[in-house]
């Protein structure tokens, strides 16, 4: 895959707000992570936090976080402030 088809399958998110669904969820990263891997088990808890400190994540792991916490893409984005759990 070249360079311009792998930035356009990422997107720049703002890891604080990932990390206030897991809370706001009463939910842990593995939890999380064996959610969005099923039974492949192709992501690691190493993965998610690698993604997180880069702060860009692929666009199929992303879409998978949102089809269980339905935010929009967009939502995770924002650097908007986040309201108090």
């Amino acid at each position: 895959m070249d360079e311009t088809n792998k930035i356009a399958n990422e997107m720049k998110i703002n890891p604080l707000r990932l990390e206030y669904l897991l809370s706001l969820y009463s939910m842990t990263k593995e939890e999380l992570v064996a959610k969005i891997s099923g039974k492949r088990k192709k992501i690691q808890v190493s993965d998610l936090d690698a993604i997180t400190e880069k702060r860009k994540i692929p666009l199929p792991i992303l879409k998978k976080i949102d089809a269980i916490f339905r935010k929009g893409l967009n939502w995770y984005a924002t650097d908007r402030k986040l309201p108090d759990l």
